[in-house]
């Protein structure tokens, strides 16, 4: 259900890479959730860094949301990046697990599919020498 790996990078390092990585296949971040910030502006301290992504590829969500509009409940796709007893992590709820809440259709489902791999491609490629435990 989860895609979760340990990256022996230091959180910049590992957020510099997976925005490097997202751009190379025509995704766009929509908006980032600097949840350490959040917490600080309402009085609570979070331990460690945590920064959560919205990302988007336009044609693959069109088609999407053309198909059913439904789709909107798990859309966008969401990319944490945290660190947690010393150590980064880089993961995702995999969309395909998402879909099944939300619609029967096979071809939504197969674009979902195709979606999830393409993110799961991204992580691979900018960290498959830095993992140091996989969680997925």
């Amino acid at each position: 259900m989860k895609y979760l790996k340990k990256i022996g990078l230091p959180f910049e390092e590992i957020e510099k890479r997976f925005l490097e990585g997202v751009e190379s296949l025509d995704f766009k971040v929509l908006y980032t959730h600097d949840m350490q910030q959040i917490l600080s502006e309402h009085g609570t301290r979070l331990q460690g860094r945590c920064k959560i992504y919205e990302i988007c590829n336009a044609e693959l969500a069109k088609a999407l949301f053309t198909s059913e509009m439904a789709i909107s409940l798990v859309l966008p796709c969401r990319i944490a990046i945290y660190e947690e007893n010393g150590s980064g992590y880089i993961g995702l709820i995999r969309p395909s697990h998402l879909v099944e809440m939300v619609t029967t259709d096979h071809a939504i489902k197969t674009l979902v599919k195709k979606l999830e791999n393409e993110l799961v491609a991204i992580l691979e490629r900018r960290f498959s020498e830095s993992v140091t435990d996989g969680k997925s």
